[in-house]
């Protein structure tokens, strides 16, 4: 069940993400800029976006379109065993919720009313089949959903929101096993993409997760940085791997005290005038400015860790 690549960003320790939040806020453009190498389980159409940021499509090889959760297993077995991932930075299964979605029409098409208890176990077992995959490919893994809301059901008992899954069950035991758990909200007042990701564990609402203790409160839509901030070496495209230069630089200048935007303005005209594609620009300095952000809230996350006089391990702090 396992693949092998660390020139591609394969780790004995991957991890696996699992994002919800609501259609057409950008979790699969995140995805996509933040992994631009890898292989996406998708609906046709599903990653038109790659071309407006990567300047084409994303490669065939990066693309399988599937209609149901046991066809993504099916297909991740024969690609783990025949090398097809090789090439690959990471999985993505996109969309998660309508998967499932379809996956519960099509087992309640062949299951008698009377075998309802077998559906919904065909279902689980079809579910904690794709989860098992992903978990141990070695590969960083990517699940991206529709949002559910907190709710009270009939019966008075209160349901986190998260994943939109077909039972709320499923709900609660989807993020269990990921290592980062993230809801995407709309802000329209954040630059330069008017969304973010929510992740402050342990919240009463939501169900949000990050292992790494990275994420904290509101952090910037971009998994791969939020990665790279973990310790993850994540990969850019062959030929840009610039982009990290000039994202450092971005952080240098903005902890100079240089205004975050009038930094981007000038990066991106210096770029455009060497003829950079804008796609590829907004990659770097989107990154650079995302970046900063989760490294100075790392920064005073710890300052106020240790000057606020909370307790850790038992010990005052």
């Amino acid at each position: 069940m396992t693949t092998s690549n660390a020139a591609n960003g394969v780790h004995p320790s991957s991890v696996l993400t699992i994002v919800a939040g609501p259609s057409g806020i950008g979790k699969t453009t995140d995805f996509i800029l933040s992994w631009p190498r890898a292989v996406f389980f998708c609906a046709p159409g599903a990653v038109k976006p790659a071309r407006q940021f990567l300047g084409r499509d994303l490669e065939p090889w990066q693309i399988v379109h599937v209609r149901t959760i046991q066809e993504v297993t099916v297909h991740l077995q024969k690609m783990a065993g025949d090398g097809s991932l090789a090439q690959a930075s990471a999985v993505v299964v996109d969309d998660l919720s309508i998967l499932a979605e379809s996956s519960y029409l099509h087992l309640k098409a062949q299951y008698s009313k009377s075998n309802n208890f077998a559906m919904w176990d065909d279902l689980k077992q079809q579910l904690q089949t794709l989860r098992e995959w992903l978990r141990h490919l070695n590969l960083h893994a990517g699940c991206n959903a529709h949002l559910a809301p907190p709710e009270t059901d009939q019966n008075g008992v209160f349901h986190k929101g998260g994943p939109s899954m077909p039972s709320k069950k499923m709900r609660q035991s989807i993020p269990h096993i990921a290592d980062l758990v993230l809801v995407a909200e709309a802000k329209a007042n954040r630059k330069p993409w008017g969304a973010v990701y929510r992740c402050d564990p342990p919240n009463p609402q939501w169900h949000v997760k990050d292992r790494h203790g990275v994420c904290s409160g509101i952090m910037p839509m971009n998994t791969g940085e939020i990665l790279r901030a973990a310790g993850y070496a994540i990969p850019r495209l062959p030929g840009l791997e610039w982009q990290d230069a000039v994202a450092d630089k971005i952080v240098a200048k903005i902890n100079e005290g240089q205004d975050p935007m009038t930094v981007w303005s000038e990066s991106w005209e210096k770029l455009a005038s060497q003829g950079v594609f804008n796609g590829h620009i907004y990659m770097a300095l989107r990154d650079g400015l995302d970046r900063h952000a989760i490294q100075t809230k790392q920064s005073n996350g710890l300052k106020s860790l240790y000057t606020s006089g909370k307790t850790a391990g038992g010990l005052h702090v």
